[in-house]
């Protein structure tokens, strides 16, 4: 775990809940989150499939709205805000790196990362420096000029975060960058996610990867049927898990 910054909240969530309702029935997503995120720090969501990890993210980037409860990024409430707004907040702060790869197959590597520069204001030299830079530091600048379909599956994911990074944005939020990954891509893109991670970025992330949660977290929040059930730093959630949900969650998880 690395050496806590100064807590400088980044994101706060207070009294959140998202509703959904089909054919006549209400359906619970998130209840009542109460949640502060501090800036260098890298929080890792944990818990079963369907306990509301990936809506905590979308409201926490402004993609869908809550429907009860106050979203602050940066010190401003993002219900303020209009669509336009949260686009350009999003393009310029804010890092969102999906289980998919999003890329556009026609495009090069290089002219994926440029695309995420548009709103910028940059002259077309200085945003293809920092596109190039952005590749380097996720350590692919010599595929640049290959399309997606050239690379492995990692390398993909790669250019994801370097599409981020390209942005020098506040906060990354991953919802689980190597679901769709090989076993052997894996480490791959955990071990860029760890060298953003001791270069101090703040990042909030979905994850499976019991190891990395060890390692590298400052931060563990446990999720439960869309509760936040157990927040702790990873020493205490793994070996002093709080609740009996949470011991039940990590013997099942860790006896594979």
């Amino acid at each position: 775990m690395r050496a806590q910054s100064a807590h400088t909240p980044v994101l706060h969530l207070s009294g959140v809940s998202k509703h959904y309702h089909s054919n006549g029935n209400t359906y619970s997503a998130l209840q009542d989150i109460e949640l502060t995120l501090f800036r260098g720090q890298l929080s890792l969501l944990l818990g079963p499939s369907g306990s509301g990890k990936t809506t905590l993210l979308t409201i926490a980037a402004g993609f869908v709205r809550p429907t009860a409860g106050t979203v602050d990024l940066f010190g401003s409430a993002l219900a303020g805000y209009s669509t336009k707004t949260l686009q350009l907040l999003r393009a310029r702060h804010i890092g969102f790196v999906f289980q998919t790869f999003l890329l556009i197959d026609a495009l090069t590597v290089i002219d994926n990362v440029l695309l995420q520069l548009r709103f910028s204001g940059l002259k077309k030299p200085e945003a293809r420096k920092r596109a190039v830079d952005a590749l380097a530091q996720v350590g692919i600048a010599d595929l640049a000029g290959k399309c997606p379909l050239e690379l492995s599956h990692g390398e993909r994911q790669r250019v994801a975060i370097a599409r981020c990074l390209c942005m020098d944005p506040e906060i990354i939020l991953f919802d689980e960058p190597t679901s769709a990954l090989d076993p052997e891509m894996i480490k791959e893109v955990l071990d860029v996610m760890v060298d953003l991670a001791t270069s101090g970025m703040t990042m909030v992330c979905v994850t499976h990867e019991m190891g990395f949660a060890r390692e590298v977290a400052d931060r563990v929040i446990f999720m439960d049927a869309g509760e936040i059930v157990e927040a702790a730093d990873p020493e205490t959630f793994f070996n002093r898990p709080q609740t009996d949900r949470a011991e039940l969650f990590l013997s099942q998880i860790l006896s594979h």
